[in-house]
């Protein structure tokens, strides 16, 4: 187990939104202890975030685990693909879950686990990661031993191969690879060493105290390079397959589903009962209505269902032999606007207009049946980076969206084509907004695409180099792309919301926010081990952001998963990924 440096979440913001979830289980499932508040004693001190509550233990007596079965996981959208490095989908993440694993990975309350390491130290300056491996890991098939030569591979392949188009690879750069703080170019290859055949050495140029839980993405999951280069650009495809590490491998796939997965017979991990995993194999169904995954779920044909809509809850729990569990989450529904490409979005005004425009609490109360948070700010508020008296709020108030509009010389109103995502949540929550704006003038059209199409204008694309000045940098979805409304999941940590979000440079930047200062607040957050310091700096960050209002965020849904009565073992995360590692179906 790593040891715990992870600083723990304001305890009674999460309870207060966590009791607003209702009278279901808050957090149900025990996987670790709870992480003590320790940030600033240590460089290992990481920007998790740990939830510092009691929670339920799920695991039973060794006697009690039944093994054999498969386990039926519904899932909401299709999966884009099978390799984690290139995942950037809900579903994607879900299945990785399954055939993969990370060096580390985050535990249900937050605090980091080793997951392929056992352990790792940090030097006293924080600049070397030491880890150490767990011996014999197989990969699947005939790929070999993921010893620390294999890791290293996997990682180099991540940020050397940039045609290979790895999401997390920016997540390293200034640290691994690209510029270091002296202006030399890094070389990744000697800053990644196998120093042992089961030790791993991570030298960074310089300190990040978020750098484990960037080894616990599943982007950053080890695969056999091997396959990657046998296999190409077919690796990870629906007919192809993957491999990996993870206690279940690939069986067989289609794009529209189901994708199956088989028991890793050679899974390095066990418990007191014995070898996992306990189940014969997993597979994912893709069910795009709620309505649907419901019934699956009451009638047996599915086992989980990860993604209960709040409006269907009830009718779960009025179900029998299901249980639904229900917490706060790390997704947020947000209206990306193209501000820098498309007036009137480019005043600040209008933002702030459309912002009061914005009926949040019929959102809720409609649409989430009161499982949701008004969404005002990077973080969530249960997080402990949150700081309500830095956040600008935007709350309900169609007589000062009016007046902002004439103000900012928009009285008349404007026309605005809208995309979503063709998901009943999506959609309806357009068709709220619609009616919602149209009392100021503003006559929003919706235009419903495929998942897959959706997002494509608003991945942030490479700014220029830093030398061109900012209105010439071509950033941005197109003039013709003018909004879209779809939600981001992040992780438990606060780098995560607030860098990866909003720096310049940070690949979930969708809302193509950039500022200099800002951007300095965020790097001096990655060096700073004392908590309070960087709570600091993500004030600041908070309070710049929300007043500029670089995308009109809605709301904080609530994480709402059901099961069926016999599924023990299910630990359900605010990530709403299904972890099934220790799953077992007690018929």
């Amino acid at each position: 187990m790593v040891r715990d440096g992870q600083p723990a979440v304001d305890r009674r913001q999460f309870l207060k939104v966590a009791g607003a979830a209702g009278g279901a289980s808050v957090l149900a499932g025990c996987s670790g202890e709870t992480g003590g508040d320790t940030d600033g004693e240590s460089p290992a001190t990481d920007d998790s975030t740990g939830t510092d509550t009691t929670v339920e233990q799920t695991t039973e007596k060794p006697s009690e685990v039944k093994t054999g079965g498969e386990l039926v996981v519904t899932v909401a959208s299709q999966a884009q693909t099978l390799n984690p490095h290139l995942g950037d989908q809900t579903t994607d993440s879900a299945l990785a879950q399954a055939y993969s694993n990370s060096l580390l990975r985050f535990e249900q309350d937050g605090t980091i686990a080793g997951d392929l390491a056992t352990d790792y130290t940090v030097s006293e300056d924080g600049t070397t990661y030491t880890l150490t491996l767990h011996e014999g890991v197989q990969f699947h098939g005939d790929y070999g031993e993921c010893d620390a030569e294999a890791v290293r591979e996997s990682f180099l392949k991540i940020i050397t191969d940039k045609e290979y188009g790895a999401v997390n690879r920016g997540e390293f750069e200034g640290i691994l690879w690209g510029e270091g703080p002296d202006g030399n170019q890094l070389d990744p290859a000697s800053r990644i060493t196998a120093t042992g055949t089961y030790e791993i050495e991570f030298s960074l140029a310089k300190r990040d105290v978020t750098f484990p839980s960037k080894l616990t993405s599943y982007r950053t999951a080890v695969l056999p390079v091997e396959a990657l280069d046998e296999h190409g650009e077919d690796f990870g495809t629906f007919d192809t397959g993957v491999w990996a590490t993870g206690p279940f491998q690939f069986e067989s796939a289609a794009a529209s589903g189901p994708y199956e997965f088989s028991a890793n017979p050679d899974y390095f991990k066990e418990t007191e009962a014995g070898q996992l995993p306990y189940l014969d194999g997993v597979r994912y169904s893709v069910v795009p209505d709620g309505t649907v995954r419901n019934t699956k779920l009451k009638t047996g044909e599915a086992h989980v269902n990860p993604t209960v809509p709040a409006n269907k809850v009830k009718d779960l729990e009025n179900a029998g032999e299901v249980e639904v569990l229900s917490m706060p989450s790390v997704e947020r529904i947000n209206m990306y606007i193209n501000w820098r490409n498309v007036e009137p979005m480019g005043k600040k005004k209008v933002r702030h207009a459309l912002g009061h425009a914005s009926n949040r609490q019929a959102i809720k109360s409609v649409k989430f049946a009161g499982r949701a948070d008004p969404a005002w700010s990077v973080f969530p508020p249960w997080h402990w980076a949150y700081d309500e008296d830095a956040v600008s709020k935007y709350p309900y108030d169609i007589d000062r969206a009016k007046s902002l509009m004439e103000e900012a010389g928009e009285g008349d109103g404007f026309s605005l084509e809208v995309d979503v995502t063709n998901q009943p949540k999506f959609v309806d929550i357009a068709q709220i907004l619609q009616q919602s704006y149209k009392k100021i003038g503003v006559d929003m059209s919706i235009n419903p695409k495929e998942k897959g199409s959706v997002w494509g204008p608003w991945y942030p694309s490479e700014w220029d180099d830093e030398d061109e000045k900012e209105e010439n940098r071509e950033v941005g979805p197109p003039p013709e792309v003018e909004a879209l409304i779809e939600s981001i999941g992040y992780g438990f940590s606060a780098d995560g919301y607030a860098y990866l979000g909003f720096h310049t440079r940070g690949y979930f930047n969708s809302s193509f926010y950039g500022d200099d200062e800002v951007d300095q607040w965020l790097e001096a957050a990655r060096r700073t081990t004392d908590r309070a310091e960087r709570k600091e700096l993500y004030r600041k960050v908070q309070q710049k952001v929300t007043e500029f209002y670089p995308l009109i965020m809605q709301v904080w849904p609530h994480t709402n998963q059901g099961r069926r009565s016999d599924v023990k073992n299910y630990i359900a995360y605010p990530t709403r990924t299904p972890h099934v590692e220790q799953v077992f179906i007690d018929e």
